[in-house]
């Protein structure tokens, strides 16, 4: 007789392994509840996006369609998926991505930057500074918003703005020497 499984219990499980790095133990117990349970939303979910974390970036892409296909209306999960496209260099896929996780929370400074920086590959440059300073729109304090928008306005030889907001970024953390590398190659 087999064993019954509480997915919540051991979705909590695996968070506790992902704390600590311990990412094969968490895939092995998300995999156990997945035999139980194919469609169970969070499970898919999770393990997407542990996939994403360890790099195994078409198989976390898999899963969170997966978990799309059972609720369409998540953000985190197309915004993740727009991550995997990212990094497979897929950027037209993780546009397109974005902009559904945008559609569903127009509040996901999150999404609005990391469709910044896939504009920003396919060197459409406009397209990219207008995403991240919406991004900054929706949280001023996200620095690293106020440095890609500085290096992609050097992209197309806007210095004094690109200075302007790497001055905006230096308010919100003047530890990052990276700011003042930035900073330097301004001018």
């Amino acid at each position: 007789m087999s064993q019954k499984i509480n997915p919540q219990k051991q979705i909590r499980k695996a968070l506790k392994y992902c704390e600590s790095s311990q990412f094969p133990d968490a895939i092995l117990i998300l995999q156990s509840v997945l035999e139980k349970y194919p469609n169970q939303l969070e499970t898919l979910t999770l393990l997407g996006t542990i996939h994403l974390h360890q790099k195994d970036f078409e198989l976390g892409v898999k899963f969170l369609k997966k978990s799309l296909s059972i609720n369409p209306n998540q953000s985190f999960a197309l915004n993740n998926i727009g991550n995997g496209y990212y990094e497979l260099k897929d950027y037209q896929s993780a546009i397109l991505s974005f902009d559904k996780a945008i559609i569903i929370n127009p509040n996901d400074f999150k999404a609005f930057y990391d469709r910044g920086r896939a504009y920003d590959e396919i060197k459409e440059y406009t397209k990219a500074i207008s995403s991240y300073e919406r991004a900054i729109k929706i949280n001023q304090t996200f620095t690293e918003a106020y440095k890609s928008i500085s290096i992609t306005l050097k992209k197309t030889f806007e210095y004094k703005k690109a200075i302007l907001y790497l001055n905006e970024a230096l308010k919100l953390n003047k530890q990052d020497i990276n700011l003042y590398l930035l900073l330097g190659e301004c001018f």
